[in-house]
């Protein structure tokens, strides 16, 4: 990656940033070698490996930082992945395939193919069509939850079934206007791999999603915990639970004198000289400062803000109105206030929901905070001007250095866009297939090449348009819409069906709806770019009076004169010809995906590193995300070098979600939350449960009101 100018801290952030979006596990090193995604053999394995995990004790202490977080690591994978494993597994034994319907594990779709492929700033995403016609209900895209975002999918040709072949890919987006409201419906799909990207757009594919577990919440935090194991930080002795003493964090042993003067929130005129003594508060040697009459704080909530602002593990806990936020947002006043003293680094919040964050910002937001929010749609009107994209606006298109190298790689991207639309142009025109491409890539034999072309055709008339091979379908050659469009792919209720309120197209249970963006906002953000289509012009027609003709074909290619073969089946041979001929080429459209995503990757490192000069530029004193957010954008994150890490709604925060985010430059962390409400969400029950506590909180010390 090029470098940046010379300042030595824009360097050190490009260098966080490169650690980040060009990661790579370590080879044959365990769980660290695993992939960002599941593998294929993850996914097709017979049985669950459930009894091999690693055990997750809590009341003794783990050997080594190793061992805790290859049993973190372990459990999280399995949790993430045996939905879908479960799923394929049951579709790819079950003996009736074709009769199977979804159930309250699994949606199945059929019919799946390769339309078009959008070259977003994300990377290539594949535009499919399916049909859902294994639903025991006709669904309302509006109000559904399936493919959601994020959520990881299977495919398999249907001439495999996931007997060997699995295909793993993450659901881009899934817009309704112009894309579930059509007939097929379609939705934009990432491949995990780009060497399973698809070219044939009649390759007919099965797709398996599992309803239990959602992915991408474990996702980035599994990456997170490969970062943790290859850097040492100053919390993780807290980690093997060997380690329980207090502790000062780095900054504060450079100087211990903090300005506490926020906290005389209730002081008057009269307490001048006493609020003067508290810009310059040895936090340390002095202990719980003395208040009384200058803060509206109480006792236990002085008590809890101390340990926030001093400690380098605080763990703040209590019942609902203890006041555990107010604590929280007047420890972060003074953080705040020393962070622009001391010109140091933002100061992270994160919160389990959207709802948290936005509450929490808003409190920093009316404190006189300048903060930024990353990542999701806030709900929050106060909030959305402090959103990234918001203030990159309000910054100015050329006033951040790193996006004029995103300007850059835009341009290579294009000339990336143009190489692969010149391959497929190639491959899918109004000509018919070349018999002598089919004879360079070994599809035909030399004596079925010279019977195609023999003198005694070559002056045909039908050949002088398209080629040898319109002579030799004769009728058998058609538009290749008549194929696409002869299936129907959704359920239809007719108007008397709708009156009788038939039950087998009732909605799905009312808890299981949520509504997702409405068409503006979809259109808003939606994901773009150039848009590939994959689509034959011409075609062979389907033989008469067969429903599958792979070995009729197989037996007919034995022939080595094409003209003997049967006129009926030329039309099955030709499509045999096409589906070979573009196996031939995804090779090389796969290189030109995999170079695709690369710049992609080259991109977004520029984009990370913009955010941090933004932060820089803008001197943001707090930047806050969702603790799926601390992990999703690590990269971004870990390049502002945060120092204080706070965290409200810890007690239903997972372990492994925290840990993750322990960036190297991390040396305070702040977890608020109630220790007796909700625990950590667990997909897999037995998961949740000894031995493996999948749903443990994260707490160690903790100050309790």
């Amino acid at each position: 990656m090029d470098r940046i100018g010379t300042d030595a801290d824009t360097q050190s952030a490009i260098d966080i940033v490169r650690e980040h979006v060009f990661f790579k596990p370590k080879e044959a090193h365990g769980w660290q070698s695993k992939p960002e995604l599941p593998t294929a053999e993850e996914i097709l394995a017979e049985k669950s490996d459930i009894d091999e995990l690693p055990e997750n004790p809590v009341d003794v202490p783990w050997a080594s930082k190793e061992d805790y977080l290859t049993a973190q690591y372990e459990i999280l994978r399995r949790e993430a992945i045996e939905g879908l494993r479960y799923s394929v597994r049951s579709f790819a034994d079950h003996r009736r395939k074709e009769s199977l319907m979804d159930d309250d594990f699994t949606n199945i779709y059929t019919q799946v193919r390769v339309k078009e492929y959008v070259m977003s700033t994300i990377g290539p995403l594949a535009r499919v069509s399916f049909s859902t016609e294994r639903s025991r209900y006709r669904i309302q895209w509006q109000q559904s939850k399936r493919l959601q975002p994020g959520k990881i999918v299977a495919l398999s040709p249907r001439s495999d079934n996931f007997k060997k072949i699995c295909k793993i890919a993450t659901v881009a987006q899934r817009p309704y206007k112009n894309g579930l409201d059509q007939d097929p419906p379609v939705v934009d799909l990432a491949w995990a791999n780009p060497d399973d990207a698809v070219l044939n757009p009649q390759l007919d594919m099965v797709m398996i999603e599992s309803l239990n577990g959602y992915f991408e919440s474990a996702r980035h935090s599994l990456v997170g915990l490969q970062h943790v194991a290859r850097i040492d930080s100053p919390l993780d002795k807290y980690l093997t639970g060997a380690h329980t003493k207090d502790a000062y964090p780095e900054f504060l042993k450079e100087c211990t004198d903090m300005d506490i003067s926020t906290l005389a929130n209730a002081a008057t005129s009269e307490h001048t000289e006493a609020v003067t003594e508290l810009k310059s508060y040895d936090i340390v040697n002095n202990g719980v400062p003395n208040l009384s009459g200058l803060t509206f704080l109480d006792e236990s909530q002085l008590l809890g803000l101390h340990r926030i602002i001093s400690k380098e593990l605080a763990i703040v806990q209590g019942p609902p109105g203890t006041g555990k936020t107010y604590t929280s947002i007047e420890a972060l006043k003074v953080l705040v206030a020393n962070r622009r003293q001391r010109r140091g680094p933002p100061i992270l919040v994160a919160a389990q929901t959207n709802h948290a964050l936005d509450q929490i910002l808003a409190h920093c937001d009316n404190g006189g905070a300048r903060i930024l929010r990353i990542g999701g749609r806030t709900q929050s009107e106060s909030i959305k001007p402090c959103a990234l994209f918001e203030l990159r606006q309000k910054c100015g298109r050329n006033q951040i250095p790193a996006d004029h190298k995103c300007r850059g790689i835009d341009a290579r991207r294009q000339e990336n866009a143009m190489k692969i639309q010149e391959l497929v142009d190639s491959l899918f025109n109004d000509r018919l297939l070349d018999p002598q491409a089919l004879l360079d890539f070994g599809i035909i034999t030399a004596e079925q090449h010279r019977s195609l072309c023999d003198e005694s055709v070559e002056t045909h008339e039908a050949m002088n348009e398209h080629g040898p091979f319109a002579l030799w379908l004769g009728d058998s050659l058609i538009p290749a819409s008549i194929r696409e469009n002869r299936h129907p792919t959704q359920l239809e209720l007719s108007e008397a069906e709708v009156r009788m309120n038939l039950p087998e197209f009732e909605l799905e249970d009312e808890e299981d709806i949520e509504n997702i963006a409405d068409d503006e906002e979809d259109e808003l953000y939606r994901l773009r770019g150039p848009v590939i289509p994959l689509k034959h012009r011409l075609t062979g027609k389907d033989p008469a009076n067969l429903r599958t003709w792979d070995r009729a074909v197989a037996r007919a290619l034995q022939n080595q004169d094409l003209f003997s073969i049967d006129r009926d089946l030329r039309g099955a041979v030709y499509q045999y010809f096409q589906a070979r001929l573009l196996d031939a080429m995804t090779p090389k459209f796969a290189a030109l995906i995999a170079e695709n995503v690369n710049l992609c990757k080259q991109r977004k490192a520029f984009k990370f590193l913009g955010n941090a000069q933004l932060v820089d530029k803008l001197g943001i004193d707090v930047v806050g995300c969702t603790t799926t957010g601390l992990t999703k954008y690590r990269g971004c994150l870990a390049a502002m070098q945060p120092q204080s890490l706070l965290i409200e709604e810890a007690a239903e925060t997972r372990e492994a979600n925290i840990v993750s985010a322990l960036y190297p430059s991390i040396q305070q962390l702040i977890l608020v939350g109630d220790h007796k409400q909700l625990t950590p969400r667990c997909d897999i029950q037995r998961l949740g449960d000894a031995p493996y506590k999948l749903s443990l909180r994260f707490a160690v010390l903790a100050a309790e009101f």
